[in-house]
């Protein structure tokens, strides 16, 4: 009969807080410009879209959020295809 695997040595506590945190950084930044811009649309909504209509303003901001949002998977995959193929440098 085969021995049970011997178990594994405990992570150390202050490593695993060090990249518990780490990640944490990494997210905030990751989805700060997001926020930012959810937060500050409807100012945008004012400057950059025709006056007339604070509906219409608004929605138009929410597309560009939402086309944002979707685009980064999307290029995310193409761009890792391209690199895939013609190598990560040329990516």
């Amino acid at each position: 009969m085969s021995q049970p695997p011997a178990p594994s040595p405990a992570p150390d506590r202050s490593r695993v807080t060090a990249n518990v945190v780490r990640g944490c950084l990494g997210n905030l930044v990751e989805w700060y410009d997001w926020f930012v811009y959810a937060t500050f649309s409807v100012y945008f909504a004012a400057v950059f879209f025709p006056a007339g209509d604070q509906t219409a303003q608004l929605l138009s901001t929410a597309v560009v959020f939402a086309v944002g949002f979707l685009m980064r998977p999307l290029g995310g995959w193409l761009l890792g295809a391209y690199a895939d193929r013609f190598g990560r440098r040329r990516g």
